[in-house]
């Protein structure tokens, strides 16, 4: 069995930079001549510092844009950014054979489709309630054990990177044991949310955001309600464009959201990939937006979310302009999401801010990519709308 690569050409300096290892189920391109156990052993022989850590001084993030992602995310008591690792081998272990012996604290097992197990438990004289992740690897010839360790990996590689931005929503990782034949590590469990789609989290009710729309018709103010969910789901997406972030596996499960506060969690964390200065494969030549890479392997199947949101975002198309690809970004998100969570909400909104919702509506879900704006945008209008509705304040255009 090859491991999949996908080479991103970057023309910095007029350099050409050597393909970079993906291991994920986005584009199919090429593939290369380094087999799984070899990739496993080198993770197994190097120092996990080279695989965990991250560096984030080259980003550069305005006070403005820090400012109204912490006006609408999830307040200090909520957020999960900057927490080290507080449980070591030793007492990950025997949490989790404590969470074995408990039925209820079984929520899903390993099974051959390559989940992790997932077990609940608490900690500090059970004032901390977090989830423990399993990942077994006893025969790496099973392509299902071998996609599960490594989403192991990727996602402690990736809830590191997180929590040092100080990402609201995401969950803390309060401790990681990586071992050759398993790896099992804890995060937050949020539970005062619940999963943004019940069942499965990609049919057709989840891509018309039903069981949102449910709670804000059962809410005793809908249309604040509405705004306010506005406003989150605007401001928690805006962090994908401020720290350059694709999430490859959107679904309506791997979001929780609270219906009091309408906050939005990060649950699943392993198909985030940050792109740095560069979108994925972009600055390669073409002709014509049929010679650009198109989203496509196992994550985007027919019947998944992704194909249910992102049907009228063009880039899932490929998109070649003056002859050379743009490429897959956080705008893609922007343009997925505002059909998903922010067009579902028109039926609540006020008259009298109707036109600055259906701005955002409008500027989010063009199309054409560089047509549309940013979520960073969309969070700002939203929150003036939030104060103005919060005001009794018509706004003049």
């Amino acid at each position: 069995m090859v491991k999949r690569i996908v080479i991103q050409v970057l023309l910095r300096k007029g350099i050409t930079v050597v393909p970079t290892l993906i291991c994920m189920g986005m584009i199919l391109s090429f593939e290369s001549s380094t087999s799984d156990t070899q990739v496993l052993s080198e993770l197994d022989k190097k120092p996990l510092n080279q695989y965990l850590s991250r560096s984030t001084e080259s980003r550069s993030i305005s006070t403005t844009t820090n400012e109204k992602a912490s006006s609408s995310a999830p307040s200090s008591q909520d957020s999960t950014a900057g927490v080290s690792e507080r449980l070591n081998c030793e007492e990950l272990k025997a949490l989790l054979e404590e969470a074995k012996l408990n039925p209820e604290q079984k929520f899903r097992l390993e099974n051959k489709f390559g989940n992790r197990g997932v077990y609940f438990s608490e900690f500090q004289n059970r004032s901390v309630k977090i989830v423990i992740k399993v990942a077994t690897l006893t025969n790496a010839s099973l392509s299902n054990q071998r996609y599960r360790y490594h989403s192991a990996i990727r996602e402690i590689r990736n809830l590191k990177t997180l929590n040092g931005l100080n990402f609201t929503g995401a969950p803390t990782l309060y401790g990681f044991c990586i071992e050759p034949a398993q790896i099992t590590y804890a995060v937050t469990r949020f539970t005062e949310s619940q999963e943004v789609c019940s069942g499965r989290g990609y049919d057709v009710r989840c891509a018309m955001a039903q069981d949102v729309v449910s709670e804000l018709q059962n809410s005793k103010n809908s249309a604040k309600e509405a705004i306010r969910f506005l406003e989150k789901v605007t401001c928690f997406f805006s962090q994908f464009e401020k720290y350059n972030m694709l999430m490859e596996d959107i679904s309506g499960t791997n979001f929780h959201l609270s219906t009091k506060t309408w906050n939005l969690y990060l649950v699943d964390a392993d198909s985030i990939i940050f792109y740095e200065d560069s979108p994925l494969y972009s600055r390669m030549a073409c002709h014509t937006n049929r010679d650009c890479p198109k989203p496509s392997g196992s994550l985007w199947p027919t019947y998944s979310l992704n194909r249910r949101i992102y049907t009228s975002c063009g880039e899932v198309y490929g998109n070649c302009a003056n002859n050379t690809c743009r490429g897959l970004e956080s705008s893609l998100h922007t343009c997925g999401i505002g059909h998903w969570l922010i067009k579902p909400l028109q039926k609540f909104i006020p008259a009298e801010l109707y036109k600055f919702y259906k701005e955002i509506v409008d500027c989010t879900t063009r199309i054409e990519q560089s047509l549309r704006c940013t979520m960073t945008s969309a969070c700002s209008k939203a929150s003036f709308i939030l104060k103005a509705h919060s005001n009794a304040i018509i706004p003049q255009k």
